[in-house]
């Protein structure tokens, strides 16, 4: 990426199942977490559906030259096991 660049993320969840993606490392301090586009894309089922899965989305924008990890996993909040998921990007801001 260069500096000013804006990284999206998008996963499939399932808020109705009690999991949710949570950050162990956010990229900070070469990533910082931004805002999406000012239009939203489009709901993944049309109407939307209740218990149906959706896409989850996190902007990054690229504040400075480095490397960067973003790693997120996917668990219930109130559980002890480890988590269903997890995924880890590495990022390279140039």
């Amino acid at each position: 990426m260069r500096v000013g660049q804006v990284l999206e993320i998008a996963l499939m969840s399932n808020a109705s199942t009690g999991y949710q993606w949570e950050f162990t490392s956010d990229g900070a301090p070469v990533l910082a977490r931004t805002t999406g586009p000012a239009t939203p894309p489009p709901m993944d089922t049309q109407p939307p559906m209740p218990g149906a899965p959706s896409i989850a989305r996190w902007w990054f924008r690229a504040d400075k030259p480095g490397e960067a990890t973003v790693r997120m996993v996917y668990r219930r909040s109130w559980e002890t096991v480890p988590p269903v998921e997890v995924v880890e990007y590495d990022v390279i801001v140039r």
